[in-house]
């Protein structure tokens, strides 16, 4: 199995519970707001990996801490091929 590197869909923790975010609405408050906005500044470092999200559930049977699963960077390449969430590197 090949290791995935863009998704489409991250976990962000708000307040005291964890919603999932698709790349599509970041994209879409970056270009409402601005790529450098304050609204983007305040969201930018809290998406991490569903995927490790939803394992680490399933193992643990509980919600993870932040620094349990990777930080994911919102990426848009729209104008190559689209938007996604990577790994933070």
């Amino acid at each position: 199995m090949g290791f995935v590197t863009s998704m489409q869909y991250a976990i962000r923790e708000n307040g005291s519970r964890w919603e999932r975010e698709t790349a599509e609405r970041v994209l879409r408050i970056r270009e409402k707001y601005g790529y450098n906005s304050q609204e983007y500044e305040d969201i930018k470092d809290s998406f991490y990996c569903y995927g490790c999200y939803l394992k680490w559930k399933e193992v643990h049977g509980n919600d993870p801490n932040k620094g349990e699963i990777p930080l994911l960077t919102h990426v848009d390449n729209t104008k190559v091929g689209g938007t996604y969430f990577d790994f933070d590197i």
